[in-house]
This record gives structure tokens, C-alpha cells and sequence, in this order.
């Protein structure tokens, strides 16, 4: 099994409203970078407060803050539960990567400084292309989630503006992207990674951490291949359980020896075999 090398910030991690410990972990990267201009951004803002990596800036210390949502259940949570802070600007848009919905545009729109201190990205999918569109403004602080299910090492990415698909993309391939626009990794949770401007990084104290030294790979699900071509996994997926068809079922109880030579700790997978289209 891989070790996982220990991350310098990994004592401060706490919630507040975030989900893996992110509000610590953001509390004390400011603490060290100093906060500038006082500005966040969350794009998939859901309520302002569920599951939120910038609730606490804004609700907590006075923050200005941009917050975006697009489903119309929650941004009327949204509203309501920031009514009372006017330095809150909700917007009701579904980001796209041009024109006026996209993060830049939306920025501008709300009257935020160029180098707003903290964005958070968390859109179930389009997370990658919503970062890359980012242009016009220098985030000093990225928060984005990532794919906790795709090795750190597999760079891909789903389809652009494919709403459905819903698979986002690897951390791996946020790294680059990050890399290529100026920042690197000063922390990792189960789904999100934090990014910190290169201009600013040495106020952290280290140096940017290797996404395949610090990724958890808990919820990483392993393939196993039996010679006679059955296949197992090493446990149920994270995101879906694994449906068992009655006829496996059946085969287990009329051959039970079936089910003794199954290896400790794996779940047997039933699956159609694959057809090959004569053009390929």
C-alpha cells in the first residue's frame, strides 16, 4: 500500500460549514498569506451555507463575497440566509466558460478587486473548464474540488459543457492546470485541493506539495481480472453500489463452490462483454 506523506497543514483542518476540514485549512493559509482585499467567490454556492468553503469569511469576519448559485431551491435559501449581510452578492446564473456568465464577467459585475483573495470552485463536473476560463482575475487563494475516486496520476477531465456527465475531473489534472497558471498545491482533502499563487507560496513555509505523495486513495476502486475473465473489485464504489443480478445469484446457490474460491475481500462484478464496431 502507498504511504501517504503527512501534509504540513494537516493539524488545522476543522469545519465550520465545509466538509473535510477545509475551514481550518483556509483559516490558516490566510493566517500566513494575510488577507488582502477581504473578497471571496464561490461558484455552486448551494444555500451559503451547506457544505460551504467560503461561508465562514464572509458570515464570520466580514468578508465581501460573491456567491453563485444556479438551482432555484437553494438560491432562495441563498438569498434568504445572506439578506442580512449587504457585502454579499448572490447571483442566480449558471456559470459558463464566455460571455456573461462566466467567472470573469461575474467578477467585474459585482465590483470585485482583480486579485480577489479566495475563489472556490464546486460545480459536480465542469470544475476544470470553469478554472481555466478564469482570466481576467488572479485568484491569491483557489479552492476546487476534484474526482476522489480517479487515481492522482491519471490526468483526464470530462467533456466540456456536458452537464450530465457529471464526472469532473482528476486531481491530477487540476495540479496542471494550476501549475500552468501560476499557482501550486498547498493542500489536499478528500475532494478538494487548495491552490496558492506562486508569488505568494514561500509565506506558507514549505514548498508545493506532490498531489501523488498526499492524495488519500480511499476511495479508489481497484479492477482484479481472473484468468478465466471474471472480474472483481476490492470494494463497493463510492459514488454506486453494486447492483447483483438474480442470475448470479442463482449460480451461487445451485454452485456454491463458486462463491468459496471468491478471494477474501472482493466483490464479484457481472458484465456484459464489450462489442466491438466494425469501423474500429
Amino acid at each position: 500500500m502507498r504511504t501517504i506523506t503527512p501534509q504540513p497543514l494537516a493539524s488545522f483542518a476543522r469545519n465550520i460549514t465545509s466538509q473535510n476540514g477545509e475551514d481550518g485549512l483556509l483559516e490558516e493559509i490566510f493566517r500566513r498569506l494575510g488577507d488582502k482585499n477581504r473578497w471571496c467567490l464561490e461558484v455552486g454556492a448551494w444555500d451559503g451555507t451547506h457544505l460551504s468553503n467560503t461561508c465562514a469569511f464572509w458570515r464570520d469576519h466580514g468578508w465581501s463575497a460573491v456567491l453563485i448559485e444556479c438551482n432555484d431551491e437553494s438560491f432562495a435559501g441563498l438569498k434568504n440566509n445572506t439578506r442580512d449581510f449587504p457585502n454579499v452578492h448572490v447571483f442566480h446564473r449558471r456559470v459558463t466558460t464566455a460571455g456573461g456568465d462566466s467567472l470573469d464577467a461575474i467578477l467585474k459585475e459585482a465590483g470585485a478587486p482583480q486579485d480577489v483573495d479566495l475563489v472556490s470552485i464546486d460545480v459536480d463536473g465542469n470544475d476544470y473548464y470553469v478554472l481555466e476560463s478564469l482570466q481576467t482575475f488572479t485568484p491569491r487563494v483557489i479552492i476546487i474540488e476534484h474526482n476522489p475516486t480517479i487515481p492522482p496520476e491519471v490526468e483526464v477531465v470530462q467533456k466540456p459543457d456536458a452537464p450530465r456527465a457529471r464526472f469532473g475531473a482528476s486531481a491530477g489534472a487540476l495540479v496542471v492546470l494550476a501549475r500552468k497558471k501560476g499557482y501550486g498545491l498547498a493542500a489536499n482533502t478528500w475532494c478538494n485541493c487548495i491552490f496558492v499563487r506562486d508569488t505568494e507560496f514561500s509565506r506558507l513555509g514549505y514548498t508545493p506539495l506532490d498531489i501523488t505523495k498526499t492524495f488519500s486513495r480511499e476511495g479508489l476502486v481497484y479492477l482484479m481480472n481472473c484468468y478465466n475473465g471474471k472480474l472483481f473489485l476490492n470494494q463497493s464504489p463510492v459514488y454506486s453500489g453494486i447492483k447483483r443480478s438474480w442470475y448470479s445469484w442463482l449460480r451461487n446457490s445451485i454452485w456454491p463452490a463458486n462463491r468459496a474460491a471468491w478471494p477474501e475481500k472482493t466483490i464479484p462484478v457481472i458484465c456484459q462483454r464489450a462489442t466491438r464496431r466494425s469501423s474500429d
